[in-house]
């Protein structure tokens, strides 16, 4: 199969996943829409590089989680500047901006839960996400670098720590 092929291939196959993902890192819907399309590019440019060692869900995973990760770094490093030079870190646009639903397409509780989710660190959102997608304890360890029972405890305190949040946030989510 050529690249072009394989390259729309795995687009079919994993775009859903890809935006997904981007909604549990940021709520602003164009910020969504410039990472998706990012992660489209990498896995473009890294597709003659993909060595099967994992399956081809897992590897978009790993770049689309480190496409989101990148952007949140150099935007904090970016409002980090502002801040420093006293000017209003306000004005940089932090990228997450309450998204209208109606823009989203998605019904209240399912933008209810992306915002708590995003209120948990990196790594807990990766871990909730990569579980939402159903994937398996053995692939979410191998994700992760973390054993099968290090991800299921990990999983148990994270649900316990988002069900928190969403308890704290109910009455002021609508």
């Amino acid at each position: 199969m050529d690249k072009e092929s394989q390259f729309k291939a795995i687009w079919q196959a994993n775009r859903d996943r890809i935006y997904r993902v981007c909604c549990g890192y940021v709520r602003d819907e164009d910020v969504r829409q410039d990472l998706f399309q990012t992660v489209l590019l990498h896995v473009w440019e890294s597709l003659e590089t993909y060595r099967g060692d994992s399956q081809v869900g897992t590897w978009v995973f790993r770049i689309t989680v480190n496409t989101c990760l990148g952007y949140l770094r150099t935007r904090r490093r970016q409002q980090n500047l502002w801040t420093q030079r006293g000017e209003d870190a306000g004005r940089v646009g932090n990228g997450l901006a309450p998204c209208p639903t109606e823009v989203c397409g998605m019904r209240d509780d399912i933008e209810r839960l992306y915002i708590c989710i995003h209120q948990l660190p990196p790594v807990e959102r990766m871990l909730i996400s990569l579980h939402l997608e159903e994937m398996g304890t053995e692939e979410m360890a191998d994700v992760l670098g973390l054993s099968p029972d290090h991800v299921r405890v990990k999983i148990h305190r994270v649900k316990k720590v988002l069900r928190g949040i969403w308890e704290r946030t109910g009455d002021g989510m609508e």
